[in-house]
């Protein structure tokens, strides 16, 4: 998967850039992929040992029986439920750290875009091309904006039938004659 991913990603890279990434992020002793496994093997540890003392404790409290059980089985599924909270809140916040360094990552990128467009073009071309792209979003958003409105009024033309027909059906209902 990441191989094909990779080849998708190195289509927009320089040659030479996309053979140091290469190098540097997919050789299976590069560090980004030692380090894989090194989290993966803690991974699997870190659960290993998990079940092994979650399988401990409800043997134990099998084990026990007598008036003594109910008391270790609500604390073991207390316990339980309190790990599986932390794990929740540290997946949540390992999911926010990535949002966030992925949005400041695209930040910085077309900030550097920008000034290598400048640096090659010179703020003129650049000033230009921006403004032409501009023009170009503003027209999208005007058709866009175009749609929304004929689909609203559309809406809002299909809500009054609709309610005209209730109230025909109601007048109907009580028995008038109009």
């Amino acid at each position: 998967m990441e191989a094909y991913i990779f080849g998708l990603v190195a289509d927009l890279l320089p040659p030479e850039m996309a053979a140091a990434a290469r190098h540097y992020l997919l050789r299976p002793d590069s560090p980004l992929q030692s380090c894989k496994r090194h989290l993966a093997a803690t991974a699997r540890a870190g659960i290993v040992a998990l079940t092994d003392v979650a399988a401990g404790a409800l043997a134990a409290s099998e084990s026990q029986g007598g008036g003594g059980g109910g008391v270790t089985g609500v604390v073991t599924t207390l316990a339980l439920l309190a790990v599986s909270a932390l794990l929740l809140r540290w997946l949540g916040r390992l999911v926010m750290w990535w949002t966030r360094f992925t949005l400041r990552l695209a930040w910085w990128a077309s900030v550097v875009a920008l000034c290598a467009c400048v640096w090659q073009r010179g703020p003129v071309a650049t000033l230009q091309s921006v403004l032409v792209g501009v023009g170009a979003l503003m027209r999208y958003l005007a058709i866009l904006r175009d749609v929304w409105l004929a689909e609203y009024n559309r809406y809002e033309v299909q809500e009054r039938q609709q309610q005209q027909q209730r109230q025909f059906t109601a007048s109907r209902a009580r028995g008038s004659a109009w």
